[in-house]
């Protein structure tokens, strides 16, 4: 065991472990932060392969006021650290039948395009941007005022005199009344069209679930891609390079490349953390961004855990896999958006769309990558600087199961590239296939072994309301004195938003306990 005792030891360097650390550092705590890749940012981070900058995992940014609000509990200033590009149009769809539909950010253009799909669903679409944008706010009430202390963030007195001061609680019946919903029902009571239905839920894919067992806390999606998306020059991975850089100037630290196998514990307190190598070090406190389920089965152990703790930490659902296509190309194909997707039909129900959850990804099906839903990503139609000259970088994502019933990932590879970029050719972008100068693939096994991510979850936990908020992980372990928690896993859920809040509050209830 290491001599010094550090304050607090952070393993894993995602947003969440960053957050925690640089605040944590702020508050002039001695932190180290331990990760065992030899990059930072975990599922948000951005990989660089033959000149081609790729996202792995999350794509782009929502809700900056709560990176702003951040950086302000740093004090410092957002703009400084971050420079962030509005993304419009929204998505580039490609339809069934081969045409195109372009999202743009403009609420305003949106109802023209509803006008012209269906008039009759215009007055729904007012109704939806109005209910959603105050469920939405009061949602968001720690981030209307300038924040405290770090020890006042989140108390019961501070969120009661946000909320009367800001108003949101006049919007707290409608944040309840879809917490009691699906995303489907929500959009049902809206919309009447089944094409404006599925442009209103297909996000939920790439939440990890179908539009009927999302959790209506989800519905605020489609009105916020017209408030505004954003993306921040240099690639997703430019987010925890910010926090790392506020953490350093804290004289907080990062070690990459080691992996910690063990928090180590005395009489059921956390003292430290034990390395793959088997250096020990000392800390008073602990905070893990590793998933819970790492965290607590294999990282504590289930010797040190109750029976009946164990059991709620083996019962969570674990999210979908997402593996990641990573295609370089000379040249640039037709996108119109920074994001692109494929697998809408005019004419498909919801219902059937939603088939797809039943009948195939619980069953480990490896269906044609003909009939998959697909999420194209380009970093590089935003910051070219992420590209050759003259190229661009693409990452094509989708749902597929971690266990295959017939095949193995480390052997369907090639294939399942292959398959992709076909129909990407089809469908989309002919010739593509002689563009293509770099492929790789992050398959579930990939990110798995890369993320330490349990059967390759790339959400942490399911995004469903028996999995979300503080039905999640708590960021204060109850059965480990010292231990911390934050990221994907903890209350309140998965997304970048959301693992950022989670490391403020487990910083702030840190930092009440190390003041005393």
């Amino acid at each position: 065991m290491s001599q010094d005792v550090r304050d607090v030891i952070v393993i894993g360097s995602g947003v969440g472990g960053l957050t925690a650390g640089a605040l944590l550092a702020h508050e002039g705590l001695d932190v180290l932060v331990i990760e065992q890749n030899d990059w930072i940012g975990g599922c948000c981070s951005s990989r660089t392969e033959d000149g081609f900058t790729f996202d792995e995992g999350a794509v782009f940014i929502l809700n900056p006021e709560i990176y702003e609000f951040l950086f302000q509990l740093l004090d410092r200033e957002l703009q400084d650290y971050l420079d962030l590009a509005l993304l419009d149009p929204a998505y580039q769809t490609i339809l069934g039948d081969g045409s195109q539909l372009l999202i743009p950010r403009d609420p305003e253009k949106m109802a023209e395009i509803i006008r012209e799909v269906s008039p009759g669903d215009i007055d729904g679409w007012w109704r939806f941007v109005r209910d959603m944008k105050r469920a939405w706010d009061a949602a968001m009430v720690m981030f209307k005022t300038p924040p405290p202390s770090l020890s006042m963030l989140g108390t019961p007195r501070h969120l009661l005199s946000v909320a009367m001061r800001t108003g949101a609680h006049k919007g707290a019946f409608l944040l309840f009344r879809n917490l009691l919903r699906s995303h489907a029902s929500v959009i049902d009571s809206y919309f009447e069209n089944p094409l404006i239905k599925l442009i209103m839920s297909f996000e939920t894919l790439y939440a990890g679930l179908p539009a009927y067992r999302a959790s209506g806390l989800f519905s605020p999606m489609p009105m916020l891609r017209h408030f505004g998306i954003w993306y921040p020059k240099g690639g997703m991975g430019a987010i925890p390079g910010a926090l790392r850089k506020v953490l350093e100037e804290h004289d907080g630290s990062v070690m990459t490349g080691r992996k910690a196998t063990r928090i180590l514990t005395r009489d059921k307190v956390a003292v430290g953390v034990e390395l793959e190598d088997g250096e020990k070090i000392s800390s008073r406190f602990v905070l893990s961004n590793v998933n819970a389920t790492t965290t607590y089965l294999d990282l504590v152990g289930r010797e040190n855990l109750g029976r009946r703790f164990t059991r709620t930490i083996e019962g969570y659902r674990l999210s979908i896999c997402a593996p990641m296509l990573r295609l370089g190309l000379k040249g640039n194909p037709p996108m119109k958006a920074h994001m692109m997707v494929i697998g809408i039909s005019r004419d498909q129900p919801l219902n059937q769309f939603n088939e797809y959850w039943d009948e195939v990804y619980p069953k480990g099906h490896l269906i044609r990558a003909e009939d998959l839903p697909l999420l194209i990503t380009s970093p590089s139609f935003t910051d070219p600087s992420l590209a050759p000259p003259g190229g661009c970088s693409l990452t094509v994502m989708t749902g597929l199961p971690y266990r295959l019933r017939y095949h193995r990932w480390d052997e369907i590879r090639d294939e399942y590239i292959d398959d992709i970029i076909r129909v990407l050719e089809r469908r989309w972008a002919p010739g593509l296939s002689n563009q293509v100068v770099h492929k790789s693939l992050m398959s579930p096994p990939d990110m798995e072994r890369t993320y330490s991510l349990p059967d390759g979850a790339i959400y942490g936990f399911e995004l469903s309301l028996p999995n979300m908020g503080p039905f999640r992980p708590s960021w204060r372990s109850p059965v480990i004195d010292n231990l911390y928690l934050a990221g994907a896993c903890t209350n309140p859920g998965g997304g970048v938003p959301l693992v950022m809040h989670s490391g403020m509050m487990s910083a702030a209830a840190l930092a009440r306990q190390a003041r005393g």
